[in-house]
């Protein structure tokens, strides 16, 4: 199995799809043996003890019509395609529904209710939040590790991108990238999963050329026990071949820290579109993040705490480094580290709007400069203070400036 530095340089930095194995036997092997009969099916029987019975799970289903000839029609009446819908489902009733299903081995394209899919299913908060044994069913291997977005959603919100995805054989998702240009990875309890990767258009290809899309995508066959990885920015969908149990986290880190903020730049002018339309006022910050909050489950003020307090975590490692408070294991993580505090400094520099002649050493308050305005009245609305909204200001403006001081003296 290929070891993590390897793949955090040739995959993640290099943003490519990648089929791991061997993690079913290590971090994911706990939940493998909870999750997995000898016969490879699903332990339904764990679902329905642990979880319960009664708990509603949410089901994604696609609204389905009839057409004139009698067939189920993909698009509306007006030629639009059909939406999705959430229903809550009952555990037990989920079961029965997959163990009677008629194509629960093999796919079968005739069966009209495959569409069924319970997906984004948050049961690791679920079991977290009843405080029960099973809460830790694996532990994220470190090819996946450094992980700004959910590290940060689980120490100060309660959100998180953490997901079990249970479908019959034939469920899908269509053709989508992932939420704030994330990474993401998917590992099979059970079952098998068809990818198609349609890799980001470059220099040489345009979007609305078909051929030239069928002809670069990727298709990985993903059989049980082993894991995908999602590179950002890759349009994919994806289809189950057998009844299929995975678990799903997406992720970011400071290789793609930057596409995640150019995510949320795009659905703020999204949002200011929208207000506009609905006559609301486009200068309310406070509604302005909480929309974007509810479209893409972050804002930029907690992007802004996300990213300063992370570069705050490397500054002390680096700080403990040089003073003999931690040993440095290898190079590698020394670079490693440099790198990330890098990537953060350069996004959350242009977010503050600061320029190299910002010089913050030499004032108690960086409102003495071109700070960025409509940042600060985000946080204002976000803390509901003033004073808390300036001192997360500060704490920005300063790592910023002590990450340039080691990036520019001490690498």
């Amino acid at each position: 199995m290929m070891n993590s530095l390897a793949f955090q340089r040739h995959y993640v930095h290099g943003n490519l799809p990648c089929l791991l194995q061997g993690l079913d036997s290590t971090h994911f092997a706990h939940v493998t043996r909870l999750w997995r009969t000898r016969d490879s099916e699903i332990c339904t029987d764990w679902f329905q003890t642990c979880v319960g019975n009664d708990t509603l799970v949410p089901v994604r289903r696609r609204r389905r019509r009839l057409d004139q000839d009698g067939f189920f029609a993909e698009l509306d009446s007006e030629g639009r395609a059909e939406e999705l819908c959430t229903v809550e489902v009952r555990m037990d009733k989920w079961v029965d529904r997959c163990n009677n299903h008629p194509s629960n081995d093999t796919l079968n394209e005739n069966v009209i209710d495959h569409d069924d899919y319970l997906k984004d299913w948050h049961l690791m908060q679920f079991l977290e939040r009843r405080k029960q044994d099973e809460a830790v069913l694996y532990t994220v291997p470190p090819h996946f590790q450094h992980d700004l977005l959910n590290d940060f959603l689980l120490r100060f919100t309660k959100g998180d991108y953490r997901f079990v995805y249970w479908g019959p054989a034939g469920s899908q998702t269509d053709l989508h990238s992932d939420v704030l240009h994330s990474y993401s990875w998917s590992y099979n309890v059970v079952g098998e999963k068809r990818w198609t990767f349609y890799p980001p258009p470059t220099s040489d290809t345009t979007t609305n050329n078909e051929d030239n899309e069928k002809e670069t995508k990727i298709i990985l066959i993903q059989k049980e026990g082993e894991t995908v990885f999602v590179p950002s920015g890759w349009k994919h969908e994806v289809q189950n071949t057998k009844q299929t149990l995975s678990i799903n986290h997406n992720w970011v880190t400071c290789s793609n820290v930057e596409d995640m903020y150019k995510c949320l730049e795009t659905e703020m002018r999204a949002v200011d579109t929208e207000m506009i339309a609905w006559g609301m006022d486009k200068d309310d910050a406070n509604v302005r993040e909480s929309m974007l909050r509810g479209c893409v489950g972050m804002d930029v003020t907690g992007f802004v705490l996300m990213v300063s307090s992370r570069m705050l975590v490397l500054l002390l490692f680096l700080e403990d480094l040089t003073t003999g408070g931690v040993e440095r294991n290898t190079n590698d993580e020394v670079w490693e580290t440099f790198f990330s505090l890098s990537c953060l400094e350069r996004v959350l520099a242009a977010i503050l709007e600061m320029d190299d002649s910002h010089n913050t050493t030499g004032s108690d308050h960086p409102t003495t400069y071109n700070y960025n305005v409509e940042l600060l009245k985000r946080m204002d609305e976000v803390f509901q203070s003033k004073d808390l909204a300036h001192q997360a200001f500060d704490m920005a403006f300063q790592v910023v400036a002590l990450a340039r001081q080691w990036v520019t003296e001490k690498l």
